[in-house]
């Protein structure tokens, strides 16, 4: 009996954890269909509106400053009010936020309801990875984080197979109002999901703590996590004003510069530049925005497919550089392709293969691991506002990069620019190798007495 008990327990928990995946997952998917769609809907808008390039800029704007916002209070938020209730709380602001867009008569109620779902978007990039940490057992933490930004990625490609859906009768209300549908079933989910053990014990509330951590173990032996977790709350100070000492800043700055180079790398070519680069290689069609960032879409489903099924076998590391390396891989022939002076067959197939590993690489390494190491790296106590920043960092450097793109290739050429972003791909390939620590396999509490220096 006693050697089954341990199978016996990983199948009782894997059930529960099960549970909170797909329903942590549903959170993503909403976040990458949110992010996309409004990319379709806006050609519509703009032309029953008689949108004025200000008010098409504010419209398409407002859903990044709202994830700015969301970003920054979303750690916070879960640390004072807790995990599940933050999560409840983001389910509710992408549910009004879609009905906001549907029903709108005018521009200002489009900019309220795109604020609403862009600050939902910010909530969720935070709040989701974060319970997902707290609650895996540590030989499936990647695999679960890896799951959620699957469903992220899919909501990119159902995004576009929607507007592809409505290209024809332009119906841009169901558009942005379809994701209302989707945050009852989260909301749902999320409510009768349990609520972080570590959490509840970083807050003085140790019975709950140990219910809820029965719950997802499904077995009585929890007395040895709970003195685990206990000992890594050792610590004094919490709060913004804790990410300053001394012992924190090195993973701070490690998970800030992660998020930064996640977004400078030269992923956005293959949003802003897709149907340009599809378009160099013969394809004709109306809707070819849509057909290209569906291309990109796919590619990125199944990069981040690839890297669920080998994160919690080959660790972090290996699979961030084989990312950044096929990024570098990906942006030097579709440098190449665009400096040919004539252009060929051949060239074309460098265009489009270039960009289609572009995305798929950057999907398998940076996007993922970048948001699960920075749910691992930061001790409890400070958790939550150290994520928030290295999240805003990430929709920051997204910013940054969405006004710069343009310009620099207006300047430079796009062969240039390809290769300048194949550079900082090759330095993001570098800081990965020197400074990245493996966590593969190792507790939260292990993971941040390591970078604090007390191991």
């Amino acid at each position: 009996m006693a050697e089954n008990a341990p199978q016996s327990a990983r199948e009782k928990t894997t059930g529960v954890i099960s549970l909170a995946a797909a329903v942590i997952a549903i959170g993503g998917l909403l976040f990458g269909y949110n992010a996309t769609v409004i990319a379709g809907a806006i050609l519509f808008i703009k032309f029953e509106f008689s949108l004025s390039h200000f008010a098409e800029e504010t419209i398409m704007g407002a859903s990044l400053a709202g994830a700015l916002i969301g970003a920054a209070v979303g750690g916070p938020l879960a640390d004072r009010f807790g995990r599940r209730p933050t999560l409840l709380f983001t389910a509710a602001v992408f549910f009004f936020g879609a009905l906001a867009c549907a029903a709108a008569m005018d521009v200002l109620f489009i900019g309220i309801g795109r604020a609403l779902v862009g600050s939902a978007i910010g909530l969720v990039s935070v709040v989701a990875t974060l319970y997902l940490a707290e609650v895996a057992p540590d030989h499936v933490r990647g695999r679960l984080v890896g799951i959620y930004m699957s469903a992220n990625m899919l909501g990119v490609v159902c995004g576009y197979l929607v507007e592809l859906a409505f290209d024809t009768s332009g119906n841009w209300r169901w558009m942005l109002g379809f994701p209302a549908i989707i945050a009852l079933p989260f909301a749902i989910g999320v409510w009768v999901l349990p609520e972080t053990p570590r959490w509840c014990l970083c807050n003085n509330r140790p019975d709950p703590a140990r219910a809820a951590l029965k719950r997802i173990r499904g077995h009585d032996r929890i007395e040895e996590e709970i003195n685990q977790i206990n000992a890594g709350l050792g610590q004094q100070g919490s709060g913004w004003g804790a990410l300053l000492a001394a012992n924190i800043r090195p993973a701070l700055y490690l998970g800030v510069g992660l998020g930064i180079l996640q977004r400078i790398t030269g992923i956005s070519i293959a949003f802003f530049y897709g149907p340009t680069i599809f378009e160099f290689a013969g394809m004709e069609a109306i809707s070819l925005d849509i057909v290209a960032g569906l291309g990109v879409g796919i590619a990125l489903v199944v990069g981040q497919v690839a890297s669920v099924f080998v994160v919690d076998k080959l660790g972090r590391r290996p699979l961030l550089l084989i990312g950044y390396a096929g990024m570098v891989a990906g942006l030097l022939p579709l440098g190449l392709a665009f400096a040919l002076p004539q252009p060929s067959e051949l060239a074309q197939y460098m265009a489009v293969g270039g960009v289609m590993l572009l995305a798929g690489a950057w999907a398998f390494g940076p996007a993922s691991i970048t948001f699960l190491l920075i749910s691992e790296l930061y001790p409890q106590h400070v958790r939550g506002p150290a994520m928030s920043l290295a999240t805003v960092a990430i929709w920051l450097s997204f910013l940054v990069v969405t006004f710069t793109f343009l310009t620099v290739e207006g300047l430079l050429g796009p062969s240039t620019t390809f290769w300048i972003y194949g550079g900082i791909a090759a330095f993001a390939l570098l800081v990965t190798l020197f400074k990245v620590p493996e966590t593969k396999g190792k507790s939260l509490e292990e993971i941040s007495a390591s970078l604090s220096g007390r191991h």
